[in-house]
């Protein structure tokens, strides 16, 4: 079954630039050697427990060609049915949990797989997946053998869907690391798989609404729709072949038959021959040349033991320091203009979603946003959290009660950041009634403040603007309009410097700032601005409400027939 036009497998085993490692003999046995451990691991925890694994793809061809590993294989996967796979996760991470990391479609953060990976803390084996990984340890795959309908129809629908969503997180995560996997392609030289990254990475922006954790999440539920485990038909929908590839009888995998293996045994798909006829063809046992041989790249750092001057803490933390771009969202208000009674204004919903979720999606789903704070209104804050969690928000780092003015507020979610990320951080003060941001304006904010040390959000003034001379209804200057902005947001600074700017006017007791732009430029610091959408309205009033729910309309009808 040939791989599908759009597929990248194959692409990343000829990849090869100054980034990347290439395995002697004697690195790649140690890697042999530290997954197998992994694997022996498993294996005894699932016997114990009376849980069923088998070997799958390579590994499996390696049992019965050589009764181990494939001479040149880098990588060990096994496969295991949905049933057992859902009781072994918890239990294998309650035992286990201090050696390895268990990385899940449903519980691990901007993981971006729909597969699963046990990896051996103390180690570094990066691969193309772990751009956004900072626990990138030795590792081997988990794949779920999925139950599918016996109906033709229904296994049909079934499998477009796993195919599909299979396709999408691909595309998503490809956004997600453009400029890394754009780097690469561009080092090959190669005009047709750069063709091909920019493709997803096209693709991957139509859909950057949909964050990639929500795309795995779903993803992975999909999957497992069919809950009947009595049905003829499995798939494993993650494996090499795909949902149609890999369609198999039931008995034939979800049964095992024990074979040699390394020093001991090891569980094999009961009817293997069927099992690697599907994978490989009839012809199976034959090795390949050594050009067709399948390998994984890897990327610095490589090591298999712990190096006590890096160890995995010390590795997190430097991954966190590049982490440098935080939205802070505040949320404090109670929206007395909007005359919505109880309801604070940042709560009122349009079409199901409150207008707080529209402004922290926009951040959730930026690829150069790696946390949010909320600053929540008093009152509030456990209906904030259960929002946060039916939506998906992975990003958001933690929730803050406001403060009696916007000042303090803003100030209270400056300290909770200040405790999650260091003095370094691009911080994005927004407010939570501005859910019109577009990803332009927060990437030019990102930028101008790395370069410049802030960003100010503007848009150019379009009325005339008088300054009155202090007495009612009397006109002072007439400003030069084509000179004049009117601020926005984000207003974009160095966590230290504007963190700094707060205490001091707590400390001379200043409590009067409009904003945080206001406040440093009192100090001393020169401003610099980007220019913002129109779009970008605060609502703060029931006329802005409805300016904001034609707007949504517009962009919905523009998605769906196709205008702009």
């Amino acid at each position: 079954m040939a791989q599908p036009a759009l597929s990248t497998v194959d692409a990343f085993k000829h990849i090869h630039t100054d980034e990347t490692v290439t395995l002697d003999e004697k690195s790649l046995h140690a890697l042999q050697e530290t997954e197998e451990e992994i694997l022996d691991d498993v294996a005894d925890f699932c016997d114990r427990n009376g849980l069923t694994y088998e070997l799958g793809g390579g590994s499996a061809l390696g049992a019965v060609r050589g009764h181990g590993m494939i001479p040149w294989d880098d990588d060990i996967d096994i496969n295991m049915p949905r049933a057992d796979y859902d009781r072994f996760i918890p239990l294998f991470r309650k035992e286990y949990g201090g050696k390895y990391w268990i990385h899940t479609p449903q519980e691990t953060a901007n993981y971006g797989l729909l597969l699963t990976r046990i990896r051996r803390k103390g180690t570094s084996v990066k691969t193309r997946e772990d751009f956004c990984n900072p626990e990138c340890g030795a590792f081997i795959d988990v794949f779920v053998i999925e139950n599918t309908y016996d109906d033709a129809f229904r296994r049909g629908i079934h499998g477009l869907g796993c195919m599909a969503y299979g396709f999408l997180v691909s595309c998503r995560k490809f956004r997600r690391d453009r400029k890394e996997l754009m780097r690469l392609a561009d080092g090959t030289g190669d005009a047709r798989i750069k063709k091909v990254f920019r493709t997803k990475i096209f693709i991957g922006t139509l859909i950057g609404w949909r964050s990639l954790d929500s795309l795995v999440r779903h993803g992975d539920r999909w999957n497992a729709l069919c809950r009947n485990n009595q049905t003829r038909f499995v798939t494993i929908p993650t494996g090499r072949k795909l949902f149609r590839g890999e369609l198999y009888l039931r008995d034939q995998v979800c049964s095992t038959v024990t074979l040699p293996y390394g020093k001991g045994t090891k569980k094999c798909p009961k009817d293997t021959a069927a099992y690697l006829t599907r994978l490989y063809g009839p012809d199976y046992m034959t090795p390949p040349k050594e050009a067709d041989r399948e390998a994984h790249v890897f990327f610095r750092p490589f090591y298999l033991s712990e190096d006590p001057a890096r160890t995995n803490e010390v590795r997190i933390q430097e991954f966190h320091r590049k982490m440098k771009n935080v939205a802070l969202i505040f949320a404090g208000g109670s929206g007395k203009r909007m005359n919505s009674g109880a309801i604070p204004k940042q709560f009122l919903e349009l079409y199901g979603k409150p207008i707080i979720i529209y402004t922290l999606e926009k951040f959730e789903n930026h690829d150069d946003i790696q946390g949010i704070v909320v600053v929540c209104i008093h009152g509030w804050i456990s209906e904030m959290r259960k929002y946060v969690r039916r939506f998906g928000l992975t990003k958001v780092k933690a929730i803050v009660p406001g403060g009696e003015t916007g000042q303090e507020s803003i100030h209270n979610g400056l300290l909770a950041v200040k405790k999650l990320y260091p003095d370094d951080t691009v911080v994005l003060i927004h407010d939570g009634v501005r859910p019109l941001v577009d990803p332009e304006t927060i990437t030019k904010c990102i930028e101008c403040t790395k370069e410049k040390g802030n960003a100010m959000t503007v848009v150019p003034a379009t009325e005339t603007i008088f300054v009155g001379d202090g007495k009612p209804g009397v006109v002072g200057d007439i400003l030069d309009r084509s000179r004049c902005e009117m601020v926005r947001a984000p207003q974009c600074f160095r966590l230290g410097d504007i963190l700094e700017c707060h205490e001091k006017a707590l400390e001379e007791g200043k409590k009067d700032f409009i904003d945080s732009a206001s406040m440093f430029h009192y100090y001393g610091h020169t401003l610099y601005s980007v220019i913002g959408s129109t779009e970008n309205i605060k609502i703060t009033t029931p006329i802005d409400y409805y300016i904001f729910r034609a707007i949504v309309d517009a962009k919905e009808n523009s998605r769906i027939f196709g205008y702009q």
